[in-house]
């Protein structure tokens, strides 16, 4: 928040004069040494008795909030498994910030983990534990396909390239029936496509509990009928209508129900600058007497409609 220095002035001893502008930097309240122990520390298990600012505090909390810490909850721990020993790849005391402002953050970030060898996940350890696996590569031909080759040199006829130009789409139902056991699973991933047919082809042979997808995007949702709904608010058990959303000029707009008071009206209209709306609706003051310098203004009010 930029604030407007309007005459000179001293703050926190630094001498302000008029017509600078002051950066306020209300984050910065959740450093606050004379509220926060450590405040410079990360600490897992600080308590909460002194909240911070992250989020914002009472009406100005921040509606995004149960979003971005369920988000940090979900990336901090793909991090932490993907990208074992993450950490930076150059001294703290180099890192270089970027200017003061709205957004603040770091020029650059250099950081280094620690590699996880390729032996030690997916074909290889299963494996290793006695799994028995079998992997279906689809793409359109052979040439667009990556590693293919190396995939089949290394693990022979556990790897099947099924590119659709030479060998047509594969038969999705026909999937469960070439399981050798019932309670085997299917992991796919890939385009929206092949996995909402998956989903479809495991319900139809009753087998969707058997079935694990990984998405690239999510999945699209289906449109409702566009219409007005009503929202219930628990605590108060205030009904909240909304309009359907208006796409041509004029819909959208409240229409106030059957017993509803017009005050909900008017304030709509004010704020569209009715201003004739605003002086009609004025009370009448008695008028002055005669020869009161302000009679005649007075007295030139319109009558009423």
């Amino acid at each position: 928040m930029k604030r407007l220095v309007t005459r000179d002035t001293t703050l926190g001893g630094v001498r302000l004069r008029a017509g600078e502008q002051v950066f306020l930097a209300y984050a910065s309240g959740s450093r606050d040494v004379s509220r926060f122990a450590n405040p410079d520390e990360i600490d897992l298990g600080r308590s909460w008795t002194v909240p911070h600012l992250g989020f914002g505090q009472g009406v100005h909390t921040c509606l995004g909030a149960p979003l971005a810490r369920l988000l940090l909850r979900v990336e901090l721990g793909v991090l932490h498994e993907r990208l074992p020993g993450l950490r930076l790849a150059a001294p703290y005391e180099e890192l270089e910030r970027t200017v003061v402002s709205e957004g603040r953050g770091m020029v650059a970030l250099p950081l280094s983990w620690t590699p996880v060898p390729v032996a030690a996940r997916g074909a290889v350890q299963a494996e290793r534990r006695g799994t028995d696996w079998h992997l279906v590569y689809l793409g359109r031909s052979i040439d667009r396909m990556a590693y293919v080759e190396e995939l089949v040199s290394r693990h022979g006829a556990r790897v099947e390239a099924w590119p659709s130009r030479d060998r047509g789409r594969l038969d999705l139902d026909a999937v469960w029936s070439r399981l050798p056991d019932r309670e085997a699973l299917v992991y796919a991933c890939g385009p929206e496509s092949l996995l909402s047919g998956l989903e479809d082809s495991a319900q139809r042979a009753g087998r969707e509990h058997r079935l694990v997808v990984e998405r690239f995007a999510p999945r699209a949702a289906p449109h409702k009928p566009n219409r007005a709904f009503e929202v219930v608010l628990a605590r108060t058990g205030t009904v909240v209508t909304v309009a359907e959303d208006g796409r041509d000029r004029g819909r959208g707009r409240h229409r106030p129900r059957r017993g509803e008071p017009r005050r909900r009206e008017r304030a709509v209209r004010l704020q569209r600058g009715n201003l004739r709306h605003l002086r009609d609706s004025r009370p009448r003051r008695r008028p002055r007497a005669p020869g009161h310098p302000s009679s005649a203004s007075r007295n030139a009010w319109p009558a009423k409609r």
